[in-house]
């Protein structure tokens, strides 16, 4: 529709950038040859191509240009990132700090999510012609806003009870970055974080979390808490029109899946169940196995819109988005610790939260949640 709406007023000067995201973006000019831009209907896109395109231009009309420099910083990149392929990429970032300085965590995410931009503390601006950005590589991240230093950092596995944790305990600044609970222990073991949310599950014991210290040689660095249990099961839309039942109808040719990311505990409980099964190479039986995403609510939206015809995700959601749920297994979701963070008082406080009464009572609220006989106490360090 801007685009017809340009045409009326003067004319259409280009349709679509090489850029990510952004792609729609409509630049035009009025008969007496004023400039038009029509930003992106998604709330990402449309703050994207505002921040690299229609600020410099108002900035410079208004004879500003010194802010630019002012609202900038340098950080680390903690993992790869594949950019390129053609096009300009603005990768909106969450930002943490560690002995080695500031650490840039990319948020992925559908570009029509105003989460994605609401947690986003700026965004790195990459050149098409770079291909990728390596671990570890210095970049330039351009904030939305002054920066501002949480009190407590939690890295790992994506649980909606953990938002509700943090509430009563009034760690309102905290920063939650979900990049499943591997990265989570990686987060960890590098000093990027001060806790990690946990939910992996050890393919030999079959038990949940407390094989990772000695996986990750972190031994002696962590300490391991018991957090809650939580049901995680089979999502489908209402009244099962696929006539989904267990595990196996994912490996039907008419189920389009949607996964986790890897690392994710879900993920890695995905894989031991279809190993046991004996499906080998996934990504070739399961059609959807590659469509990953980071969240629960990820999963249940992909489900609700159609996009999945089913995924895995804890039962909570199911209910938040209007869907059946075939519940797989129940499973602890834990949280490890750094040792040398144990007397910073957010920490404290986020550990005695976990124990209170108050906090046990609202997750007695929340359905496919429960607490147990040791959840706040250490079960490892």
């Amino acid at each position: 529709i801007i685009y017809k709406v340009f045409e009326d007023l003067g004319g259409v000067l280009i349709h679509g950038l090489k850029i990510k995201p952004g792609k729609p973006t409509v630049i035009g000019a009025t008969d007496d040859r004023k400039l038009l831009i029509g930003l992106p209907g998604f709330p990402l896109s449309a703050m994207m191509i505002f921040m690299v395109l229609a600020k410099p231009i108002i900035m410079k009309i208004i004879g500003i240009q010194s802010l630019e420099e002012e609202n900038t910083i340098k950080a680390k990149i903690p993992i790869r990132i594949e950019t390129g392929k053609g096009r300009r990429h603005t990768i909106p970032v969450q930002i943490l700090t560690s002995a080695n300085g500031l650490i840039a965590y990319p948020v992925t995410g559908d570009s029509g999510a105003a989460t994605t931009l609401s947690i986003a503390d700026g965004f790195i601006d990459v050149e098409e012609e770079k291909q990728y950005l390596s671990e570890d590589e210095e970049v330039v991240v351009k904030l939305f806003q002054p920066l501002k230093i949480s009190s407590i950092s939690i890295v790992g596995s994506n649980c909606p009870a953990l938002n509700i944790l943090l509430e009563e305990g009034g760690l309102w600044d905290a920063k939650l970055v979900n990049v499943g609970s591997f990265s989570g222990w990686r987060a960890l073991k590098k000093g990027e974080a001060d806790i990690a949310g946990t939910h992996l599950l050890d393919p030999e014991t079959h038990e949940y979390n407390i094989h990772m210290p000695k996986k990750m040689g972190l031994e002696n660095d962590v300490d391991l808490y018991r957090g809650y249990t939580r049901t995680i099961g089979i999502l489908v839309a209402k009244e099962n029109p696929k006539n989904i039942k267990n595990l196996e109808d994912i490996l039907r040719d008419d189920i389009i899946f949607v996964n986790r990311v890897k690392g994710s505990g879900v993920r890695t409980f995905l894989d031991i169940k279809l190993a046991e099964l004996g499906v080998r190479d996934p990504e070739k039986k399961i059609k959807g196995y590659t469509y990953e995403v980071k969240t629960h609510t990820a999963v249940a939206s992909a489900v609700a819109q159609g996009r999945a015809d089913v995924g895995i995700a804890v039962g909570y959601v199911s209910e938040l988005y209007g869907l059946d749920f075939i519940p797989l297994t129940e499973e602890y979701f834990d949280f490890a610790v750094r040792k040398d963070r144990l007397s910073k008082e957010s920490v404290k406080r986020f550990i005695e939260t976990l124990r209170s009464e108050s906090f046990h009572k609202k997750l007695k609220e929340i359905p496919y949640y429960k607490t147990c006989s040791e959840t706040g106490q250490k079960i490892f360090g």
